[in-house]
């Protein structure tokens, strides 16, 4: 069964291990990359982006990285809709491993259930233990 995950001691070192075909180097950033970027948000005082681990049962066979963004009053979202906020999918990724498996799909549909659950009063508690 296909989870999204903390990134955790645990799982730590599977995530880092994630890894793509050739083809697809350049189109999608390692979870090395990603979760340093992260950290670089973090050590600024900058809003991180959420980022899983993509499990099926205990095995680690991707990563996510959700970011949340304040819009302009002139974006799109704004003007046609009134919405201030969005979610965004900075990077999503598959291990080579586990491609061509539905596993991608399975995921996608997880990561639509959390961002559908994740209600203001649990962004303003992701928000602010960091100062947001």
């Amino acid at each position: 069964m296909v989870q999204l995950r903390k990134i955790t001691h645990d799982n730590f070192d599977a995530v880092m291990e994630l890894s793509m075909t050739d083809e697809q180097k350049g189109n999608v950033d390692s979870s090395i990359y990603c979760l340093a970027k992260a950290y670089v948000k973090i050590l600024n005082d900058e809003k991180p982006p959420m980022i899983f681990a993509i499990c099926n049962n205990d095995e680690v066979i991707g990563y996510v990285d959700i970011g949340f963004y304040e819009l302009s009053e002139d974006s799109f979202l704004s003007k046609k809709y009134g919405d201030k906020y969005t979610y965004g999918l900075n990077r999503f990724m598959i291990d080579k491993k586990h491609q061509g498996k539905v596993f991608g799909k399975q995921a996608m549909m997880k990561v639509i259930e959390y961002i559908e659950t994740f209600h203001k009063d649990k962004l303003m508690q992701w928000l602010h233990p960091i100062g947001w």
